[in-house]
Order: structure tokens, then sequence, then C-alpha cells
């Protein structure tokens, strides 16, 4: 039903970003193909990765409560995004329930997410983070009928450090031994999870 307030799909290539920090909030955007990073600058001028977005995903909700952007949504390979202009969107939800029954469900599943991350986190088990946010991609890359447990990652090792809290080195050596233990497969960045008890279990 959003698919209605879709104005136009864009194609995003690698290292282009869709909004940065402060922009006023003017469209949500929805991954309909390739991955998105979220991010924002720290006091000491580094990034701190926030999340990864995957088909199926929406971005911008986070700024709808101050009607700007608190972070930047960059894409970390050619991408193509559905935009849905904001003010059209509450439009159209005041006038369709069921328009604004199926955004709160999408609204419901980031919040959903948010809490996951905080918990994976929180955790001080490196193998933990890594099986739990490898688990997650898999789950979401579902939706978009990839086959079950395998995942292109586009993002960087490094990338992926950056948001589980991880070294580079710690996440590349975690991979090795999960490899050499059976819970999955690595092919460049082709990764086949092989193994869901066991990755749950960490």
């Amino acid at each position: 039903m959003l698919g209605r307030v879709v104005t136009r799909r864009r194609l995003r290539r690698k290292g282009e970003m869709l909004y940065c920090v402060g922009d006023p909030l003017r469209t949500l955007h929805v991954v309909q193909a390739g991955s998105i990073r979220t991010g924002m600058s720290t006091c000491e001028g580094d990034v701190q990765v926030l999340g990864f977005h995957v088909p199926g995903d929406i971005l911008g909700i986070d700024a709808i409560g101050e009607n700007s952007h608190p972070s930047d949504a960059t894409a970390i390979e050619a991408s193509v995004v559905c935009e849905l202009p904001y003010p059209l969107l509450e439009k159209q939800m005041r006038a369709t329930p069921p328009l604004q029954r199926e955004f709160l469900r999408l609204l419901s599943g980031e919040i959903a997410r948010e809490k996951e991350l905080m918990c994976v986190l929180g955790q001080r088990n490196a193998d933990s983070r890594l099986a739990t946010c490898l688990l997650n991609l898999s789950e979401r890359y579902g939706r978009a009928d990839t086959r079950a447990g395998r995942l292109t990652l586009a993002m960087s090792r490094q990338d992926l450090g950056n948001h589980l809290g991880l070294a580079m080195e710690t996440i590349s050596r975690l991979f090795t031994r999960f490899q050499e233990e059976g819970l999955l497969s690595v092919a460049g960045r082709r990764v086949q999870l092989l193994d869901y008890p066991r990755l749950r279990a960490l």
C-alpha cells in the first residue's frame, strides 16, 4: 500500500549520500535493491556506523520527531530506493487507515531492530555480536526471497566491526573460526550460514 505514495525510484551510486545530519525531513526512503549504511560523526571526527539497511527497510523514520535527520545515509553499493514524500504520506495516512496501520507496523519493526541492536552491543561476547548480526541480516534479506542463509555483505569488515564495537581484526578472526567450526562458509563477500542452531546458541 505504501507503493501508492512512491513518487519515484532512484538509482544511488556506491558512496552517494541520500541525506546528511541536519537535513530537513522531506522524504522517507524504502530500499528496493542494494544496501544503505547509516552513521553519524563523533566528537573526535570519526564515523559511528549505526546500521545497515537492506531491501524492505525504510529510512528516515528517526527524523520524524524533530523534522530533521539525526544521521547520514550512504549507499555502500549501487542501490535502488523508492522515495516517499513525507507530507504526502501524512496526508494519505489521514485519509487511509490501512495505510496508517502499515506504516505503524513498519515503524514498530524499526524500533524492534533498534532494541535488538542495543541488546547485541550489550553482550560482551564478540562471538554473540557477530552471530546475532548475521542471523538478523539473513532474516531481513529473506524478505527479498534471497536463498536461505546466503548473504552478500556489501559492507566492509571495518564498517561491520565499527557497527558491532569490534576491531576489524577481530571480525576477520571470527569469520575464519566460524568457518573452521562449520558454522558458515565464506567466499569473498559471500557468506552462507550453515548451522543456525549453533549460531543462535553463541
